[in-house]
């Protein structure tokens, strides 16, 4: 956490420093997509998941800094989540077997899953001319916050 912390104060003070210098061109932008996601994990192990789709929207601002380096950060809309095999899961089955006066709770999966995040990345990006264009390969770090999800009952909430 600490190394984060230091990254992001020096991206900071990177881009007050690029700020500062006369010749800073900044370009904006905006973003469309479509993606598929799948959870993994646990929750693949327990409801077994498959793709679903979605589709992310945003922007961006690239702040140059020299003629090779920019900044650009963005923010963005994503929505992902993940499909399951449905049916439905039983909790304290073997507890039940061994003492039978433990209750055995059945709970029917959702066939989907869906989660609203916004997304924050920083891109720390290095530009060369290749042929008539440029290539900007970057390295950066994104923060994601997800505010709301969907099961595909209907059920609706708010993740804290």
């Amino acid at each position: 956490m600490k190394k984060i912390g230091l990254f992001l104060s020096l991206l900071f003070f990177y881009a007050v420093t690029a700020f500062a210098q006369n010749d800073v061109k900044v370009r904006f932008g905006g973003q469309v997509g479509f993606n598929m996601s799948k959870w993994a994990g646990d929750y693949e192990t327990l409801y077994g998941t498959s793709f679903r789709m979605g589709g992310n929207l945003g922007g961006l601002a690239e702040i140059q800094v020299n003629q090779k380096r920019s900044i650009q950060p963005e923010l963005m809309l994503s929505m992902e989540g993940t499909k399951t095999d449905g049916g439905s899961i039983k909790f304290f089955e073997k507890a039940h077997k061994v003492d039978p006066e433990v209750p055995v709770y059945k709970v029917d999966l959702p066939e989907s899953v869906s989660a609203m995040y916004i997304k924050v990345p920083i891109w720390v990006l290095y530009s060369f001319n290749v042929g008539p264009g440029r290539l900007s390969p970057g390295l950066g770090v994104y923060v994601a916050w997800a505010f709301t999800g969907k099961a595909g009952d209907g059920d609706e909430g708010t993740f804290s």
